[in-house]
Parts: structure tokens; C-alpha cells; sequence
């Protein structure tokens, strides 16, 4: 009796294991097909002069991280993210015409935004990385102080809004890499 009592107990105990095994893959799997978020910003033609677009804009973080957002006639932003190395060094510049290095970051989502310049305001939308399922937007909204500078003052993901202080500086570069995205239309 005893080891009919033991055998029916290993044999539940597998089945709840199982049970618990199907139920994790199950909604691992769906999270993973959750689709990405829709732009809700549409790319519009930037004729302003409000910012520069001959180079790139520069926000320095903690740690020696960078972001340089090149900012297109077409609307759009292709942001590159990186190390800092004295500043944005030559190095960083060099990835910059590096046809390997930019291919990478172009076939990547998370690289594009569109933007959108109403007088000093300025909106950039774009995708950002995800923690588990489709890719979540970010809307990010700023103040441009001159053709050179501009900061943005907060950022919106998944019904959050922070708060934020990211100063962006221009830098003259050519020859920009070339705006054409396949997630952009």
C-alpha cells in the first residue's frame, strides 16, 4: 500500500511538473508573438531650419555611452548608440562610414524615429527595446535652444511618462549614412 500510495504521488508530482512546464512555454510563446507597436507620429518632409541636418546630434551619457541621432530631410532619425572614447572621438566617426557597422544598425528597428518640429518643440517617436513581447514605443519631447542644441525633456513609454534632462549637441559630418529603412514609410 505504501508504495502504491508513493508511486501515485511521483506520478502527480510529474504531472503537475508538466502541467507548469506547458503552462511557462505557453505564455512565453505568446508574449513573444505580441506584434510591435505602431508609430502614431506620421514622417512628414522637414523643410524647417530650426535644426541643423548636416551632420549629427550627440547626447552624452554616464559610463562613456553615446547616442548620435542623424536627423534626415525625409523625416526620419537614425539614431547610432556607442562608447565614447575622448569624446566622440575619431574612432566613433570612423564607425560612422564603416558600411558593415551602419548596415547592422539600419537593419535594427530600435535605430529609427521619425520626427517633427513645431517652433522650439520638438518630438521624436520611435521604437525602443522590449523586456519581453512586441516592441514598445517611445515618444520623446524636448526644446531646441538653437539650430546646434537641443534637449529633451521627457520620454513616454508604455503609458509612463519620465521626467528626463538629455542635451543634444550637433556635429558637422559628411558623408551621412543614407536614411533608407525598411520600418519607415
Amino acid at each position: 500500500m505504501v508504495n502504491y500510495l508513493k508511486t501515485k504521488y511521483i506520478r502527480i508530482m510529474i504531472l503537475l511538473l508538466i502541467l507548469v512546464g506547458v503552462f511557462i512555454m505557453f505564455f512565453s510563446c505568446c508574449n513573444t508573438l505580441a506584434p510591435d507597436e505602431n508609430l502614431t507620429l506620421q514622417r512628414t518632409d522637414y523643410i524647417g531650419n530650426e535644426l541643423r541636418i548636416d551632420g549629427y546630434y550627440v547626447h552624452y551619457f554616464a559610463k562613456g555611452k553615446t547616442d548620435a541621432d542623424f536627423f534626415f530631410e525625409n523625416g526620419t532619425v537614425f539614431r547610432v548608440r556607442g562608447r565614447r572614447i575622448d569624446g566622440i572621438s575619431d574612432y566613433s566617426e570612423k564607425r560612422f562610414l564603416d558600411a558593415n557597422f551602419i548596415r547592422l544598425n539600419r537593419d535594427t528597428k530600435t535605430n529609427w524615429s521619425v520626427f517633427e518640429i513645431n517652433g522650439d518643440d520638438i518630438v521624436i517617436q520611435g521604437w525602443t527595446h522590449s523586456s519581453g513581447g512586441g516592441i514598445p514605443i517611445a515618444t520623446r519631447r524636448g526644446k531646441i535652444l538653437n539650430d546646434t542644441t537641443f534637449v529633451i525633456t521627457s520620454i513616454h513609454i508604455h503609458r509612463q511618462t519620465r521626467e528626463i534632462n538629455e542635451v543634444y549637441h550637433f556635429r558637422k559630418f559628411s558623408p551621412k549614412p543614407d536614411s533608407t529603412n525598411s520600418f519607415i514609410k
